[in-house]
C-alpha cells in the first residue's frame, strides 16, 4: 500500500468523524433551544401613548408571529433568548428588539413620514394629506424635473387627475399647454387662477422646474371658494424652494435632448394626388381635361407617374424638404445652492434654456439669422432671516429674460401652409438654380431663408416680501403675516424684412417669368409690448392648535391687488377670505371656507360677492374594526364638499357701462351714414349707441359638489408603485341663468 492511499483513507476517516461531531452538536443545540422556548407578552403604543391594534409581531427569520388586539396587546411563543422581534405597522417605523430574558414588553412605535403625512399646499396655507377634505392633487419637484420639457406646463400632461392639458403649438417659446381643470366651468375665460408663492401671476409656463418645490391643483369649491370671483375654474398653487439650516448644498443639472415631431403625416405623391383631383372633377360633373390648364390629361398624368422630369412634372414632399425630422437640439442647465444657519437660510438658482427649431435652409442666409430658436435665463433668490425669536422676514427675488427668434410667420400658419401645399405645384429650384414658384403659391424656402426675421425679447421681474410674526406669547398657535409683492414685465419685438427674386419656369418654351422681386434687407418696426405692473398686499391671521385629539386650524385673510397694463385704466381687486378646519383624532374632519371678493369690473353696489363652501371627511381606516384588514387597506377615507364659486373675467372691461361710437361714412357716401334734410339732403357721420348700459351686470357663478372615496391599498412594503385608488364624483351646476336674470331685472 503506497503512501498516497494511506493519506486518502486517513482523510476519509477524519471527514466522517467531523460530520458526526457537527451533527451531534446541532442535535444538542436543538434540544437546548427547545428547552428554552417560552411565552412572552407585550403592549404596543404610539408616541402619544395610544394603543395600536393590528400590529404585526414576528420572530425574525421564522414564520412565528402574532397580531396585537384592540388594546394593543400581544402574546407570543419565542424559541430562544437570542430571538429578535420585528414589529411593523403601516404608518410607523419598523422596530426590532432582542428578547433576552424578558417576558414582558412595552413597545412604542414612532410615526413614519409616509405619503399620508405629506404636507399638501392649499389656499393660504397647508394641510396634512390625511386630513384634506377638498379635491387637491399635488406634484413634487422630483416629478416635474423628471420630465425634460422646455415648458413646465407640459410636465403636467397625464400626471394629475382632472387636469386637462393641450399643447396648441410647438414653436420654441410658444409651446405652453392650455390647462383646464375638470373642463370648462364658465362661458368666458376658463383658465385656472395661477398663484406663485401666494401671489397671482398670469402664467407659470416659463418657470424653471428646478425652482419649484411643489405644485398643487385645487379642483372643488371647498378648496377654491376662498378665492371667490376667481375660483370657478380651479386654482394652481406653486411653491418655490427655500433654504434649510445646514451646510451649503450645490446642485448642478445639465440636460441635452432632441425634439422631434411625434406624428409625421404621410403625404400623397403628385401622381396619386392628381388622380384624386381628376376624380373630384368628375364627381362634380365637369370634364377634367378642361380643368387645371391641361394638368389632368393622360400624357400629363403619365409624366407624373414616371417622375423623370422634376421640372415639368415636379413631385415635392414639402414637409420632408423643409422640416428636419431627425430633431432639433434642446439644452437646459441649472445650478442652485441652498443652506443656512439658525439665523438666515437661502436658496439661489440660475437656469438657462436653449431650444432650437426644426426647419431646414436657415443657414442659407449669411446676412442675418432667420433660424427659429428660444433662449431663456432664469434667476431666483429666496432668503429667510430670523429677526428675533418671534419674527421672520422672507424675501423672494426672481426674474427671467427670454429671446424668441425666427423668420416671419414661423408659427402655426406656416406649418398649416406647408402641410396643405400640393406636391405638383412647382419644384424647389428651377434648372438655372433660381428659387421656383408659381402665381398665387409661394415657395416655403424663400419664406424661411429670405423673408427677414422677427426677434422678441421679454423680461419678467418679481419681488415678494413677507413678515411672519409668531404671536405664541399671546396664545399658542397664533400668528400674523404681512406680504407685499411687486411684479413687472415688459418687452419688444423687432421686425426686419427682406425679399428675393423667385421665378416661374415654363418648361415648353424655357421662359422664366419673375414673380417675387428682390428687396433689400431693412428694419421695419420695433413693436413694444404693453408693460404690466402689479402690486399686491396680503394680511393673514392664523390660529392652529391641538387640544388632545381635537385639532383646529383657522385663517382670516385680507388682500388687495392693483394691475396696470400700458396706459390703460388700472384694474383692482379686493377681498376677504376665511377658513376653519376641525379634526378629531384625525378621523372625523370638517372644514368651512368663506370668500368675500370685489371687482372693479362691475358697477358700484354690485361689485362684491359672497362665496361659501363646506366639506366633511371620515377616515374609516382609523376605526378599530378596520384593524384586521390594515395590511390590505391601510388607508380609507370618504369625503365630500359643496360650495359656490365665481368668475369675473369677461371679454371686455366695464361691460355694465353704456358705450357710444362715432358713425363714419363709407367711401362714396351711403350707409352707415345719417341723412339730413329733404329738398337738399346731405349725408354726414354721427354718434350712435353701441352698447346699452346695464349696471346690474354681475359675475358668473357655479355651484360645485364633490364626493370622493380615497383608498390606499396594501402595504408600501409589498408594492413599490404608488398604489392609490380614488373614485370621485363631481358636478358643476352653472348658475349663469340666475346671474343674467339678476342683470336684466
Amino acid at each position: 500500500m503506497n503512501t498516497e492511499t494511506l493519506h486518502f483513507k486517513f482523510l476519509k476517516v477524519f471527514c466522517c468523524v467531523l460530520l458526526l461531531q457537527l451533527g451531534w452538536s446541532h442535535a444538542l443545540g436543538a434540544v437546548t433551544e427547545a428547552n428554552q422556548t417560552r411565552q412572552i407578552q407585550g403592549v404596543i403604543t404610539d408616541s402619544q401613548g395610544e394603543t395600536l391594534p393590528g400590529v404585526n409581531v414576528i420572530v425574525k427569520g421564522t414564520s412565528i408571529g402574532a397580531i396585537s388586539d384592540l388594546d394593543g396587546k400581544f402574546t407570543l411563543q419565542v424559541p430562544s433568548p437570542k430571538s429578535v422581534l420585528v414589529i411593523s405597522y403601516v404608518g410607523y417605523e419598523t422596530y426590532e428588539v432582542i428578547v433576552g430574558n424578558k417576558t414582558s414588553f412595552n413597545i412604542v412605535l414612532e410615526d413614519q413620514m409616509n405619503a399620508l403625512d405629506e404636507v399638501v399646499v392649499v389656499a393660504y396655507g397647508s394641510q396634512k394629506k390625511q386630513t384634506v377634505t377638498g379635491a387637491v392633487s399635488m406634484m413634487k419637484s422630483s416629478e416635474l424635473v423628471a420630465a425634460p420639457v422646455a415648458n413646465v406646463t407640459n410636465a403636467l400632461v397625464g400626471k394629475l387627475p382632472g387636469v386637462i392639458t393641450q399643447q396648441p403649438g410647438g414653436r420654441p417659446g410658444e409651446d405652453a399647454a392650455t390647462i383646464l381643470i375638470r373642463g370648462k366651468s364658465t362661458f368666458n375665460d376658463a383658465s385656472p387662477l395661477i398663484i406663485i408663492d401666494g401671489v397671482e401671476q398670469e402664467s407659470f409656463s416659463q418657470l424653471d422646474a428646478n425652482e419649484i418645490e411643489s405644485l398643487s391643483v385645487l379642483k372643488d369649491a371647498s378648496s377654491t371658494a376662498v378665492y371667490g370671483i376667481r375660483g370657478a375654474n380651479g386654482v394652481i398653487l406653486i411653491t418655490t424652494k427655500r433654504g434649510k439650516e445646514g451646510k451649503p448644498k450645490i446642485s448642478v443639472t445639465a440636460n441635452w435632448g432632441l425634439q422631434r415631431p411625434t406624428q409625421i403625416p404621410e403625404f400623397l405623391g403628385s401622381y396619386e394626388h392628381l388622380l384624386l383631383r381628376k376624380k373630384a372633377w368628375e364627381n362634380d360633373g365637369k370634364d377634367p381635361l378642361q380643368q387645371d390648364n391641361g394638368l389632368l390629361t393622360d400624357e400629363s398624368l403619365e409624366g407624373f407617374r414616371l417622375g423623370q422630369d422634376p421640372y415639368r412634372y415636379p413631385d415635392v414632399n414639402w414637409y420632408d424638404e423643409m422640416v428636419n425630422k431627425s430633431g432639433s437640439l434642446q439644452q437646459q442647465y441649472n445650478i442652485n445652492i441652498s443652506g443656512g444657519t439658525k439665523v438666515v437660510r437661502y436658496f439661489i438658482s440660475l437656469g438657462y434654456l436653449n431650444q432650437g427649431g426644426m426647419f431646414k435652409y436657415g443657414d442659407l442666409q449669411k446676412d442675418y439669422n432667420p433660424e427659429v430658436y428660444y433662449r431663456r435665463f432664469n434667476f431666483r433668490s429666496n432668503i429667510d432671516l430670523n429677526i428675533n425669536k418671534y419674527q421672520t422676514v422672507s424675501a423672494n427675488i426672481s426674474g427671467r429674460s427670454g429671446e424668441m427668434n425666427g423668420f416671419s410667420g414661423a408659427s402655426g400658419s406656416f406649418f398649416q401652409g406647408l402641410i396643405a401645399k400640393e406636391p405638383w405645384r412647382h419644384p424647389i429650384y428651377n434648372p438655372d438654380g433660381t428659387i421656383a414658384g408659381v402665381e398665387g403659391s409661394g415657395n416655403p424656402l424663400s419664406t424661411i431663408a429670405y423673408s427677414g426675421y422677427e426677434n422678441s425679447k421679454t423680461n419678467y421681474y418679481d419681488l415678494v416680501g413677507t413678515l411672519h410674526n409668531d404671536l405664541s406669547f399671546i396664545t399658542e398657535g397664533l400668528s400674523f403675516d404681512m406680504s407685499i409683492s411687486f411684479n413687472n414685465n415688459f418687452g419688444s419685438t423687432k421686425v426686419y424684412t427682406d425679399g428675393i427674386d423667385t421665378y416661374y419656369y415654363e418648361p415648353n418654351s424655357g421662359r422664366y417669368d419673375q414673380l417675387g422681386e428682390d428687396s433689400p434687407f431693412r428694419f421695419k418696426e420695433d413693436k413694444k409690448t404693453n408693460p404690466m405692473r402689479r402690486t399686491n398686499l396680503q394680511l393673514k391671521i392664523g390660529y392652529a392648535r391641538r387640544f388632545g385629539k381635537h385639532n383646529i386650524n383657522s385663517i382670516l385673510v385680507y388682500n388687495q391687488q392693483k394691475t396696470t397694463s400700458g396706459n390703460s385704466i388700472p384694474s383692482a381687486l379686493m377681498g376677504y377670505a376665511a377658513r376653519v378646519e376641525y379634526g378629531f383624532a384625525e378621523k372625523y374632519l370638517g372644514e368651512v371656507s368663506l370668500g368675500y371678493n370685489g371687482s372693479e369690473n362691475f358697477a358700484k353696489g354690485h361689485r362684491f360677492g359672497f362665496f361659501p363652501s363646506g366639506s366633511l371627511g371620515y377616515v374609516i381606516s382609523e376605526e378599530p374594526f378596520m384593524a384586521k384588514v390594515k395590511n390590505v387597506i391601510p388607508f380609507l377615507k370618504v369625503r365630500g364638499s359643496i360650495g359656490l364659486v365665481g368668475n369675473d373675467k369677461s371679454k371686455a372691461r366695464f361691460l355694465y357701462m353704456g358705450e357710444y361710437a362715432a358713425q363714419g361714412i363709407y367711401a362714396g357716401g351711403g350707409t352707415p351714414s345719417f341723412g339730413f334734410g329733404t329738398t337738399n339732403p346731405s349725408t354726414n357721420g354721427g354718434i350712435y349707441e353701441k352698447r346699452n348700459e346695464n349696471k346690474l351686470l354681475t359675475w358668473e357663478t357655479a355651484l360645485k359638489g364633490n364626493i370622493c372615496l380615497e383608498a390606499r391599498l396594501f402595504s408600501n412594503d409589498l408594492l413599490t408603485f404608488k398604489n392609490i385608488v380614488k373614485i370621485s364624483f363631481f358636478k358643476d351646476v352653472p348658475l349663469h341663468k340666475s346671474s343674467v336674470c339678476r342683470a336684466l331685472t
